[in-house]
């Protein structure tokens, strides 16, 4: 489960950076405000992503440096936590939800 998740969270997240990415470009074509808005809300889009993914090699290296078991789960509650955020989403699993 949990590697069909990583792999779908990081597909959503790919996602996401390539639509910030077209907003800025899309920017490019309108006038000031508009064009403003756009890149702004690009580079959160992007931003965002590269946020979710530190977090999500953070909690990586816990379960490759064999902390996990410590953290009770976590890295995995970390993932299904962030992939909330894409619930309504093709391919999200009710079992990915956290409880």
């Amino acid at each position: 489960m949990t590697d069909d998740l990583a792999m779908w969270l990081d597909q959503q997240l790919e996602n996401q950076r390539l639509k910030g990415e077209t907003l800025k470009t899309m920017a490019y074509a309108l006038p000031g405000e508009a064009a403003r808005f756009l890149t702004q809300t690009g580079d959160f889009l992007i931003g965002d992503v590269y946020a979710k993914r530190r977090v999500l090699d953070d909690a990586a290296e816990y379960v490759r440096n064999g902390a996990e078991a410590a953290t009770d789960g976590m890295a995995v509650r970390v993932r299904e936590h962030l992939a909330l955020a894409y619930a309504e989403q093709d391919g999200y699993r009710e079992e990915w939800r956290p409880t």
